[in-house]
């Protein structure tokens, strides 16, 4: 929406308003989502803006947000794939709940969440690090 009729929009409808409530709901979670998917391409510098971002993509079934910064080079089937189980598997989990509190290595150029009968069972999360940041390298199942 333009900024001149959002204005006008703004202008009929006062401050407190049912209407003004749902805007601003509407208009912060627009920013996350927008800075969200930013960051994903970006690469992360914290591992709990990571783990946010991909539970977020994951409650939504946006699978594509997930597959679509994946360095590795693997069919978009494929990558979608691995997610859907990976969601399936967490159920009414989230990878905030199971990695929480865990950071990226210090003096290391890449890192795993889960692995061989980890955490997840067999689902690998892969990142490598690039410029200081951290990218999201591939996320597949073993078994």
């Amino acid at each position: 929406m333009l900024d001149k009729e959002l204005t006008l929009m703004l202008i009929n409808f006062k401050k407190g308003s049912v209407f003004w409530a749902f805007f601003c709901v509407h208009f912060v979670f627009c920013a996350s989502s927008v800075s969200a998917e930013t960051k994903a391409e970006d690469g992360f510098v914290k591992l709990a803006h990571f783990l946010v971002w991909a539970d977020q993509a994951l409650a939504e079934d946006d699978y594509e947000a997930l597959a679509r910064p994946q360095l590795v080079k693997a069919s978009e089937l494929l990558k979608i794939h691995y997610l859907r189980k990976l969601d399936e598997d967490l159920g009414e989990g989230s990878l905030v709940k199971v990695f929480g509190g865990r950071e990226f290595p210090k003096g290391s150029a890449t890192f795993k969440l889960g692995g061989h009968f980890k955490e997840l069972g067999c689902h690998h999360l892969d990142f490598v690090k690039k410029e200081g940041r951290w990218f999201l390298s591939r996320i597949w199942q073993c078994r």
